[in-house]
């Protein structure tokens, strides 16, 4: 019912010239903004509402609403922007408010503050902006309500050069005397996003493969690793929540456990690096539940290039995860993202609601499925100089040892398990002798003077 008169609201504005806004936090509707609370408030994204009946003419009827409770006067939280805003562009922004007694300035539950800034300059005097401040009826739903035609620079003039303003900072009891809970409803941005249910089938990109895929039943891509958390994948792969957006009757799923890194590692069908990186996109199918709670940086996907075995160079695309309760799909583009030269990424790593160095989002849950990537035939390997050809391990499968070809002077070679510890550390050798190790399958590390190489040994 809620987005019925919410669509028809927005009619009715459009055809006046009012400005178009559009709900992006609801508890009810299971829309989430990324909020992170300063460390001592408190964030719940969900929870009953106080007051359904006041004021009368304007009660808000959630059954759920979310809150935070501030452990000082001046302790925040900041909403991130689904997008930024920039110099000159129309800003309009709502959303509802409630608490039980009255505030402002010097008095009572205080008062509401609100400022933009943008995340890599800070919250500084001369790098935000303010918006107006309100305060507080109390014992009755209130609106707070700020529209710019034209968002004004910061004073520095720095705002677009840092890709503008994407972070909004709320302030709910500033000067109180007693700080209590502040309640927030229906936050509304001018930003558009009306979201269309995907087409049941996922459509592969030209010059990509199917790296996992219920359906055709495509798992190309070697698991290396899961770390801090359980992974039922292809043969214990569970039902899927629902087949409207993704019709496959079976998806994988990956369940949190108690790890700041929650993670699984992929090795790539071929190497990345910056010769070939405008290859370099891909995407996934994912299903959030409502239940899943914010971590320690909210809840978010996290998509790691890395070497293999080393940190060195490693490069990450984050995407909040903001619906729930139906399928989507994420995009983690590394075209615009500076790799580091000489570095060859040989795994994704595919990292949940991480950091989350308190563990706060132990026990969320993930769905996955049509993890698409660029295939090996779209990541040429002999336009530079470090490539398939140029390093080559070779009995392999190996029995006791393996030799390795190189046209570049080896400095030294690591051969780690497949957990990525360090099992063996050589200069550069006739022959690599493993005889001491176990069958099963290992990571070798070749490091050139030209960059490096990782090569899977296969000990037979």
């Amino acid at each position: 019912m809620k987005k019925q008169l919410l669509t028809l609201t927005l009619a009715i504005t459009c055809f006046i010239g009012v400005s178009q806004t559009f709900i992006h936090h609801s508890a009810d509707d299971n829309v989430f903004l990324n909020v992170t609370p300063a460390a001592a408030a408190t964030y719940t994204a969900s929870v009953v509402n106080p007051d359904t009946v006041n004021p009368a003419a304007n009660p808000n009827t959630s059954t759920n609403v979310s809150s935070i409770l501030s452990g000082a006067v001046n302790n925040n939280f900041l909403i991130h922007l689904p997008e930024p805003y920039f110099v000159g562009d129309a800003f309009d922004f709502k959303f509802r408010f409630y608490s039980e007694n009255s505030g402002s300035n010097g008095n009572g539950s205080g008062r509401i503050i609100v400022r933009m800034f943008n995340s890599t300059l800070g919250t500084g005097a001369n790098n935000r902006i303010n918006l107006s401040n309100t305060d507080k009826v109390g014992g009755e739903w209130e609106e707070y309500t700020y529209s710019e035609a034209a968002l004004p620079d910061n004073a520095n003039g720095t705002i677009d050069a840092n890709g503008g303003f994407d972070t909004i900072l709320l302030i709910p009891s500033n000067g109180a005397v007693t700080i209590e809970t502040l309640y927030f409803d229906d936050i509304e941005l001018n930003i558009d996003n009306t979201s269309t249910s995907l087409p049941s089938e996922a459509t592969l990109d030209a010059g990509n493969e199917w790296y996992h895929n219920y359906s055709p039943d495509t798992f190309s891509l070697t698991l290396n690793e899961v770390q801090g958390g359980e992974f039922l994948e292809q043969a214990s792969a569970v039902a899927t929540p629902t087949t409207t957006g993704n019709s496959s009757p079976f998806v994988a799923k990956f369940t949190k456990e108690d790890d700041a890194h929650s993670q699984i590692k992929f090795q790539l069908p071929a190497v990345i690096t910056t010769a070939n990186q405008s290859a370099a996109i891909f995407k996934i199918r994912a299903y959030a539940p409502s239940t899943n709670v914010d971590g320690s940086s909210g809840r978010r996907l996290r998509l790691f290039l890395r070497d293999g075995v080393e940190t060195t160079g490693q490069k990450n695309v984050t995407i909040d995860v903001t619906v729930y309760d139906q399928w989507q799909e994420y995009t983690f583009d590394f075209t615009g993202i500076t790799l580091t030269e000489g570095v060859s990424y040989s795994t994704v790593n595919l990292l949940f609601d991480q950091p989350d160095a308190d563990f706060l989002a132990t026990g969320n849950v993930y769905y996955l499925d049509a993890f698409q990537g660029p295939s090996a035939a779209t990541l040429p390997v002999n336009d530079f100089e470090l490539n398939n050809a140029s390093i080559v391990a070779y009995p392999n499968p190996v029995t006791n040892s393996f030799q390795i070809h190189s046209s570049n002077s080896i400095e030294s070679v690591k051969l780690y398990n497949i957990a990525g510890r360090l099992l063996k550390t050589f200069n550069e050798e006739t022959n690599y002798d493993i005889s001491d190790l176990a069958t099963g399958i290992y990571i070798a590390n070749i490091n050139t003077q030209l960059g490096s190489k990782t090569i899977k040994i296969v000990k037979k």
